[in-house]
Parts: C-alpha cells; structure tokens; sequence
C-alpha cells in the first residue's frame, strides 16, 4: 500500500501536541546524526517545541530510531547536539520525508530561543 492510499479514507485528526510548535527560519539546516554508525543526513528544521521538532530528509528513518540533530543557534559559533527519538515519517509530496522527532529530555526555554 502506498502512503497516498494510506491517506485516503481518514478523517482528520484533533490536535495531539501538549506543547506549542514554532516555525523555524528559514533555511534552517540541520545534520542528523545516526549513532552507532557513520552515517549523518542533512535535512531542513521546520518545526520546533520544547518536547521535539521537525525535520525534512531526502529520506524516512525508522520510527523508534535513536538519533542526534546537530543544530546551529541564532548565534554562528553556538552549536547544539540534540538527542531524540523519530516518531514518525510522513512522505511530503515533493518526495522529501517529513521526519518528526521528540527530544529526550526538553529544551530549556534559554535554549529555544536561542535557536529561533
């Protein structure tokens, strides 16, 4: 089955989130990091909370899959490493994969704005 026929037939769902979402700048890049192997994607930042955020990738990652999402602050020389969990990936119709992920522990709101 394809992810457009896994669509089809669904009604929409009500929000889940517990916490506020906040769009990132744009042209936000991100490397993903793949712990145990060598292997690190390059992806675009869209959404990010305190309890996770939302990556575009050239390709899906495995829901439960450890991960580590290197990002730069507003701040060029400050770089953050944050540890999470993919939740979930959403094929986009551009053939990008949406990758949502929550964070291990959440961000401090120091670190959140720093990185909007």
């Amino acid at each position: 089955m394809t992810v457009a026929q896994s669509r089809q037939g669904r009604l929409p769902q009500r929000e889940r989130r517990a916490v506020m979402r906040y769009g990132c700048p744009p042209a936000t890049l991100v490397l993903v990091c793949l712990p145990g192997t060598e292997r690190h994607l390059e992806g675009w930042a869209c959404e990010l909370s305190r309890a996770g955020m939302a990556v575009d990738l050239a390709e899906p990652l495995a829901v439960g899959s450890g991960i580590v999402v290197r990002m730069h602050s507003r701040n060029p020389h400050e770089v953050f490493l944050l540890a999470a969990k993919v939740v979930h990936a959403t094929e986009q119709a551009d053939g990008a994969w949406r990758v949502g992920c929550a964070f291990d522990e959440p961000l401090d709101l120091e670190t959140m704005d720093a990185l909007l």
